[in-house]
């Protein structure tokens, strides 16, 4: 399992689950699965996620985020150290 914290400082949604600001542990369980939990316990959730090429900076972690309907869309996790990342479906 590769795990990387991180802070994301404004709420999002999440494959369709409001997710609050704060910090958050992102966790790869399998080869197209991946665990996003707050640090605090208030939200979690388990994504079924398409693994995209890499990209400039993506040995880096990293999450990308889309905004629509007026709120920011998880759309994208890139962990350290992997080639590319994994793609989540934003609805």
């Amino acid at each position: 399992t590769t795990i990387t914290k991180t802070n994301v400082p404004f709420a999002f949604v999440a494959n369709g689950k409001a997710m609050p600001a704060g910090q958050y542990v992102i966790g790869k369980n399998s080869e197209n699965v991946m665990s996003v939990r707050n640090e605090k316990g208030e939200a979690s959730l388990t994504l079924v996620t398409n693994h995209v090429g890499p990209v400039d900076g993506a040995a880096k972690p990293k999450l990308v985020f889309v905004r629509k309907n007026g709120q920011y869309h998880l759309s994208e996790i890139h962990l350290n150290g992997q080639a590319g990342g994994e793609q989540i479906p934003v609805k």
